[in-house]
């Protein structure tokens, strides 16, 4: 499905029910690498917000690229609670310069097209597109620390949580870690990594 793609008024994300600690399935489930060898793009919220917040640009990415759009739904994040902002002007979607529906109309050619041409599609056009809007959005940046870091530890998701809680135990609030040159980069979308807006 991912392959054949989506529409540029219609725009799929797929949900992924994962339980690391297996509290609630006879197994762990862990839905990334499943998403990455599909090739479609991956969203990994770190709280209820974010759920909200990557869910609507999932959507946005996904009609941007043309491409499915899948977001990780750890069960640690889902049975949690939280108070939300859902405020509509809270949110804006910027699209790139460039239009990846405009080098051809890709529902005509997947339709029509030969394999290859499919597979190209793919990855030369909507994975590029799918990185350039994260990085159009700036869904990947510095959350926490130094502006300008000597030192910086990357986290995505739950891990992101993890880490500023471990981070709290040791001491280090937002100004020492400033002081020190420490910052955290919170990645929205790990796979495919966006590698242009550290």
């Amino acid at each position: 499905a991912n392959a054949s793609g989506g529409d540029r008024n219609g725009g799929v994300l797929a949900l992924a029910g994962d339980d690391h600690l297996a509290k609630s399935s006879i197994l762990p489930a862990q839905s990334e690498f499943f998403f990455e060898h599909a090739e479609m793009p991956v969203l990994n919220p770190a709280d209820i917000q974010e759920v909200l917040d990557y869910g609507l640009h999932g959507f946005e990415l996904s009609r941007y690229a043309g491409l499915w759009t899948a977001m990780i739904c750890l069960a640690d994040t889902m049975d949690a609670s939280a108070t939300i902002s859902v405020a509509p002007q809270r949110l804006t979607f910027l699209r790139p310069d460039s239009d990846p529906w405009a080098e051809q109309d890709l529902n005509r050619v997947l339709m029509l097209g030969n394999r290859l041409e499919t597979e190209r599609l793919l990855r030369d056009v909507r994975i590029p597109a799918a990185q350039a809007y994260v990085r159009a959005n700036r869904l990947d940046a510095i959350a926490f620390g130094a502006s300008r870091p000597r030192f910086g530890i990357v986290a995505t998701g739950k891990a992101f949580r993890d880490l500023l809680q471990a981070l709290d135990l040791l001491g280090i609030t937002e100004a020492r870690a400033r002081d020190i040159g420490l910052a955290v980069y919170k990645v929205a979308m790990p796979w495919p990594l966006e590698p242009y807006n550290f």
